[in-house]
């Protein structure tokens, strides 16, 4: 296994610390995604996602975990050698469904 770099924090509940504004900066995130979908409803007359709206294709694979991940990347799902079905939507960013070209 590789050395661990100096600047790697490993991954521990401790170190997440709730922000005494984070409330309030998740209800903005939530409200906002709200608007866009109401919007997107007038505009469309029907339920659309509020992001990604327009899929261009699905992918299904694999997300195969090696056993020689360097140490700094060996933690939680990636600890053990293992593969897992994957599948993938590939789509626009707009909430709009916009024309392809």
């Amino acid at each position: 296994m590789s050395e661990i770099p100096a600047s790697f924090v490993r991954y521990s509940d401790q170190i997440e610390v709730k922000q005494p504004d984070e409330d309030q900066k998740i209800q903005q995130v939530v409200d906002s995604m709200s608007l866009v979908n109401k919007l997107m409803f007038e505009k469309y007359r029907h339920g659309i996602r509020d992001a990604h709206a327009k899929s261009h294709g699905i992918l299904r694979g694999e997300l195969v975990v090696y056993p020689d991940l360097a140490t700094p990347y060996a933690q939680g799902m990636f600890q053990t050698p293992k593969t897992y079905p994957v599948i993938i939507r590939l789509s626009t960013a707009p909430g709009a469904i916009m024309p392809d070209g």
